[in-house]
């Protein structure tokens, strides 16, 4: 079980916990954890509000991003696509796809004053899900576009989203849950 922190990371290993901090892993840098995601192979991704992302396996921190420019684009989501490509998504709402050079920002979702109505997440065909300032879309390889079937549904932010185990895809906005797809 891994625990973002102010400031750092924290491991249970169903005995005892073990921390990590600048102190005793320097990658990390200043500021708290804004996000953990284990890919596929087992890198455990922290992002941080400073905007830092660093990847950690078998004891080796990696940074992928330095602190970003303007400061403060905290990283807020981070998903896998079916073709295993690291998605994530800043504070201020830029939506970026992970390369071997940094990351290449492809949208703007955001900004928006709430942090809960931006997030990702992947279907089990693989489609990225996003949340954005106007509503849920998805990513057909090129852009963000609403997806099929729910044109209907009203182009505002949501205040989240979540997939269930049977595959529906539930959203709340307004004080209001909704079963979207199944």
């Amino acid at each position: 079980l891994w625990i973002g922190t102010f400031v750092g990371v924290v491991r249970f290993d169903g005995v005892r916990f073990l921390r990590f901090s600048s102190a005793n892993l320097p990658q990390l840098g200043p500021g708290r954890v804004s996000r953990l995601f284990e890919d596929r192979t087992g890198v455990l991704w922290v992002g941080l509000e400073s905007g830092r992302l660093l990847a950690w396996k078998d004891g080796i921190a990696r940074i992928h991003l330095q602190n970003s420019d303007p400061p403060n684009q905290a990283v807020i989501a981070m998903a896998q696509d079916g073709v295993g490509n690291l998605w994530l998504q800043l504070g201020a709402g830029r939506l970026g796809r992970l390369t071997s050079d940094g990351v290449d920002f492809v949208a703007t979702t955001g900004p928006l004053s709430s942090r809960s109505s931006l997030g990702l997440l992947v279907d089990a065909a693989g489609t990225l899900w996003v949340g954005t300032k106007d509503g849920l879309k998805v990513w057909d390889g090129n852009r963000l576009v609403t997806p099929l079937g729910m044109s209907e549904t009203p182009n505002q932010p949501l205040d989240a989203f979540a997939w269930a185990r049977d595959g529906a895809l539930w959203t709340i906005r307004n004080r209001t849950l909704r079963k979207l797809r199944n």
